[in-house]
């Protein structure tokens, strides 16, 4: 083989890692892509779980080390990945990152699921590589908001995230907490004569 690559394989979260086996799937996509379709060996692989949100990747400790082992490694041409997502979801850190590594360390980003984008570029294949950036940001806020609307159901039926309210306990239903008494009756009663009926604190 004539090339050399370095390959991230990413999940966002160590459950993610222990259930799905997804790390090792992506690892195999990738050696495919690269020694079929680029004639290229990986050198080098990161397989983590850390998570891509927005606004998080500028300073990510993975991307910080695999640049500066492709600026001390001049043999390495191509960094893969196997989706856009797996990279990171936020247009603005992709590009940023992007950038950094072409010229930065003159290695050029591939997307296994679409390797044609490398292979290829063109304004056609720019413009499909956005599309699969925006994608992967859109699902990252519409997690977000999904996970903010559950959260806020549950506070609605009476469930809370995080340790217990003052004159609450918790149960045997975990996030459900319930009266500890006498002292929430107490409060009750209080904050009951100072709003209605003038009591000071």
């Amino acid at each position: 083989m004539t090339n050399h690559g370095i390959a991230l394989c990413r999940v966002s979260t160590p459950q993610q890692r222990i259930e799905g086996n997804s790390l090792s799937a992506q690892e195999v996509r990738i050696l495919d892509v690269a020694k079929n379709k680029f004639d290229c060996e990986i050198t080098r692989t990161w397989s983590l779980d850390i998570s891509s949100r927005k606004g998080k990747n500028y300073k990510r400790k993975d991307l910080k080390e695999m640049l500066q082992y492709c600026k001390e490694k001049k043999n390495i041409k191509y960094l893969f990945v196997d989706e856009h997502d797996r990279y990171m979801r936020s247009v603005d850190e992709y590009y940023y990152w992007k950038g950094e590594f072409n010229f930065g360390a003159g290695v050029t980003l591939v997307i296994a699921a679409k390797p044609e984008l490398a292979l290829n570029p063109n304004s056609a294949s720019l413009a499909m590589e956005f599309f699969g950036v925006w994608q992967g940001e859109v699902s990252n806020e519409e997690r977000i908001t999904k996970t903010t609307d559950k959260m806020q159901a549950r506070i609605v039926a009476g469930y809370y995230p995080g340790k217990t309210r003052t004159c609450y306990q918790t149960t045997k239903t975990p996030g459900l907490h319930a009266p500890l008494e006498p002292q929430w009756s107490l409060l009750r009663e209080a904050m009951h004569r100072i709003i209605y009926s003038n009591y000071s604190l």
